[in-house]
């Protein structure tokens, strides 16, 4: 009987006991690069990226302007998942929330200070860079999402070097040269990573974006990531 009364309360607690909280991390990459053709995302589109699914999840946010550099400059936010013990605060935690959002906000300011032009682009050793550094967090679910039309004009890669351009007939040989050039190893693990790209389609620049997809998908694929790709549609609203 005692033991009976024992497995009793143990099946309440546990039926008690709330669902464990989940961590993200999340990078929105805008390309700024491009002269004219770039797409720059609004707020609202950006900011779905840095909701939380539930108030008590965490949450890592950042933000990137995709320059000409292998390193770009991070603006980010962070809330820490709940504690969901019994000295839960939901109070707390709604005003940990609250300000989590309003952190958000001021940084997606940031968007009005990215300006389209550069003379040399360098996406995919950024995006690689981002790769690695997010899945060296301790989190649920990994995402990178990429606004741009994945163009690389460097002195490792561009569709004005000849032997480089010859590269984009051969998608072994492409793979082949980046994965050498910016030291992409067998080992490397982007397993459960998913990578968003969303570009606007132009005709100059069709073609090679769906080779560079293709790159991304055979590198960071192969070693467990999602690649997912969106095309998007702007549409001019007459006043």
């Amino acid at each position: 009987m005692k033991a009976m009364i024992v497995f009793v309360c143990l099946a309440t607690i546990v039926a008690c006991a709330p669902e464990p909280t989940k961590t993200y991390a999340t990078s929105v990459m805008v390309d700024i690069t491009p002269e004219q053709d770039g797409y720059l995302p609004t707020k609202e589109e950006v900011l779905k990226y840095a909701q939380l699914n539930d108030k008590t999840d965490g949450k890592r946010f950042s933000l990137v302007p995709l320059t000409d550099l292998k390193s770009n400059e991070h603006f980010g936010v962070s809330i820490d998942p709940a504690n969901l013990g019994m000295n839960y605060d939901e109070w707390s935690r709604n005003t940990d929330v609250e300000k989590y959002l309003r952190r958000v906000d001021s940084l997606l300011f940031y968007l009005d200070s990215f300006q389209f032009g550069r003379d040399h682009s360098a996406v995919f050793p950024a995006v690689l860079e981002e790769a690695r550094e997010i899945m060296s967090f301790t989190c649920d679910e990994r995402r990178i999402v990429i606004f741009s039309d994945l163009d690389e004009n460097n002195t490792k890669f561009s569709l004005s070097n000849r032997a480089h351009k010859k590269l984009m007939a051969d998608p072994d040989a492409l793979r082949g040269h980046f994965e050498s050039v910016y030291g992409v190893k067998d080992a490397d693990s982007f397993k459960g990573l998913i990578i968003e790209i969303h570009h606007v389609s132009t005709y100059r620049k069709e073609p090679s974006f769906a080779i560079y997809l293709e790159l991304y998908k055979a590198v960071f694929e192969s070693r467990g990531a999602t690649v997912k790709h969106q095309l998007l549609k702007i549409k001019k609203v007459s006043s």
